[in-house]
């Protein structure tokens, strides 16, 4: 069974990138541009992994991953986005995010990284 993805990003190109190139090794099960939202769907479908951006609507995703993270201890949150610098990175640390990875981005890196972080 292909471990499942919830993609939390508000650009649209951006979540239609990550479908595809998920397509093959993951289940993208949900997706959504709003932290709120996200916290709410994780929730309802339990995804393996969460692919989080910071800037979204709503709720940011140093927040969103907080609320996911409060909820389930064990929930897998990868943070992907184009903010690069150390006080965000130590937040989404603090916030609970299991990995950080910046854009643009490598996407056999973020393929192998999610498998490692679903024991794919």
């Amino acid at each position: 069974m292909k471990p499942r993805v919830l993609i939390v990003d508000d650009s649209q190109y951006t979540v239609d990138m990550l479908r595809e190139i998920l397509a093959d090794d993951f289940d993208v099960v949900g997706e959504t541009g709003d932290g709120d939202e996200a916290v709410e769907l994780y929730a309802e479908l339990e995804p393996d992994v969460v692919v989080m951006d910071l800037v979204i609507s709503g709720t940011d995703g140093v927040t969103a991953t907080a609320k996911v993270k409060k909820r389930d201890p064990d929930a897998t949150v990868l943070i992907l986005t184009s903010v690069d610098n150390r006080a965000k990175k130590r937040q989404a640390a603090d916030a609970g995010a299991d990995e950080y990875m910046k854009k643009p981005f490598d996407p056999e890196e973020l393929k192998t990284t999610l498998a490692e972080l679903t024991d794919a």
